[in-house]
């Protein structure tokens, strides 16, 4: 009776297992950005923003910056954003790009460094 107890338990066990790794693994990423600041000189100039997330997310201005340009503003998993800064001939000035993927939200700061010649 003992060794047929162990054959089924052996055989419950082999089929557990092969099921358990029948199963799909899936990696989820919490809504990250690879930056937290982003600082252009007076001339302006562009850079990437890269958008780490599973989810479809929205990108944002904070207030008006005409002096910024977001290749987009939306996307659906990991992108890019590339974000443009035109010339600046005044006071340093900033922004704030806000990243929501309708589970979290990531806010990075822009700024500008003064155009006005000393």
């Amino acid at each position: 009776m003992d060794s047929r107890f162990i054959k089924i338990f052996a055989i419950l066990a082999l089929i557990l297992g092969a099921s358990a790794c029948s199963q799909r693994y899936e990696l989820h990423l919490p809504l990250s950005l690879n930056r937290e600041k982003m600082e252009f000189n007076k001339e302006g100039a562009s850079y990437y923003v890269l958008v780490y997330t599973d989810n479809n997310w929205t990108a944002s201005l904070s207030e008006e910056a005409s002096w910024l340009e977001l290749s987009r503003t939306s996307g659906s998993g990991n992108s890019q954003i590339m974000v443009t800064a035109k010339s600046n001939t005044s006071a340093e000035r900033e922004a704030v790009l806000t990243v929501d993927d309708g589970s979290a939200r990531k806010t990075m700061l822009i700024t500008q460094k003064t155009g006005i010649e000393e």
